[in-house]
């Protein structure tokens, strides 16, 4: 080999780290959640005018129509800029040899946005459930659930990830807040990992920083989950409706009412905790990458979800108008994902403590849920 044949090798290989750095550097920076943001400017301009590639092109985007932006990047144009300025300063994102700031945040976005294997790549780079349910309980603070995410793994490990969906997941468990905001997650876990047993995993683990709810404060579950002190779930049985469209099935309205105290309950406790579904929704629609990370070690996968989810709480908490979350906060918006009836983590688990204490939590939190039930009633009289 040559002495210009090695050069070049050698180039491509640093340039290959480099870029691997970045991607891994990108998503440690954005897991981190950094929330501060801009009003959007709504300037009518010309969209679409530009076959410029790399950083000239990116700038070219920061400065023409709104719309372009939102469309290549999934944010708008006051966010985007604010987002590299916090990396920069905040979190030591640095420019590389063949790289600028603004564009390494645009290809990380870019690839978030349209899956990592997008010709758009090749060829550039050449408030709802809030408000209508906040009367619910004063204590409530925010919903948690799983979630899978297609996952690439080598053939010998795929049987523990091949789960109920049939092909390899990853299961990620969340928490969100009212706002649509991801306040917990735990990415990583195999596709046959059970909901109830992560959750216990978490409450357990101190080093995970769980926010555990404090006082009389709980979050709303589904029946897969225990209920307990801080972890309000649904009445389960055979004749008891819980999840929306059951009562949305029906000839007439007095047939999809809810019947008696615990489907009354059911209903709007399903009613508040379909703001997960929500906020899953909305970041599965933004980001295209979390249907295909093919190619990417299982690690950066994990990061790359963490990495989407802390950008989507930027993207909220910048206070600027985002059609996807406008969109989700309509009554009549669709997430389009799995709902469990009984929760993929329905185990045994969730009733493996058989100590006096846990038995009265569950007690405790079984009163405030008959409670709850009972105002709902009188209410509607």
């Amino acid at each position: 080999m040559d002495s210009d044949t090695s050069g070049s090798s050698d180039d491509e290989e640093v340039n290959w780290v480099e870029e691997e750095n970045i991607w891994l550097l990108s998503c440690a920076i954005a897991v981190k959640g950094i929330i501060i943001g801009h009003t959007l400017n709504n300037t009518r301009m010309p969209c679409r005018t530009s076959c410029c590639t790399g950083n000239i092109l990116i700038r070219e985007i920061l400065n023409s129509h709104p719309k372009r932006c939102y469309e290549d990047f999934r944010l708008n144009i006051p966010v985007f800029k604010m987002l590299c300025s916090d990396l920069v300063t905040h979190y030591g994102l640095k420019p590389t040899r063949n790289l600028c700031v603004v564009e390494s945040v645009g290809i990380f976005l870019m690839t978030l946005a349209h899956g990592c294997g997008n010709r758009l790549l090749q060829e550039t780079f050449n408030r709802s459930g809030e408000t209508v349910h906040r009367h619910f309980h004063k204590d409530c603070i925010g919903a948690i659930d799983g979630t899978h995410v297609k996952a690439f793994v080598h053939e010998h490990e795929q049987a523990k990830y091949i789960g109920r969906k049939g092909y390899a997941t990853q299961n990620i468990m969340a928490v969100c807040d009212f706002n649509m905001c991801f306040t917990f997650a735990w990415a990583g876990w195999e596709g046959t990992a059970h909901d109830t047993h992560i959750f216990w995993e978490a409450l357990r683990r101190n080093e995970l920083k769980f926010p555990h709810p404090s006082g009389d404060k709980y979050y709303v579950v589904d029946a897969g989950y225990p209920n307990m002190r801080g972890y309000l779930a649904p009445y389960k049985g055979t004749n008891i409706r819980y999840h929306i469209p059951d009562f949305r099935r029906g000839q007439t309205a007095a047939v999809r009412a809810p019947k008696g105290a615990k489907e009354k309950f059911n209903y709007h406790h399903s009613s508040l905790r379909n703001v997960i579904e929500r906020t899953f929704g909305v970041w599965k629609a933004r980001w295209a990458i979390l249907k295909d990370m093919f190619g990417f070690t299982y690690e950066t996968q994990v990061n790359i979800v963490l990495a989407s989810m802390a950008i989507h709480n930027y993207i909220r908490m910048s206070g600027s108008r985002d059609e996807a979350f406008d969109k989700a906060q309509k009554e009549s918006y669709d997430p389009r994902i799995d709902v469990d009836d009984e929760g993929s983590g329905s185990n045994n688990e969730a009733q493996d403590s058989t100590s006096s204490r846990r038995r009265s939590e569950d007690l405790y939190m079984s009163a405030v849920r008959d409670m709850i039930a009972g105002e709902l009633i009188n209410r509607s009289r």
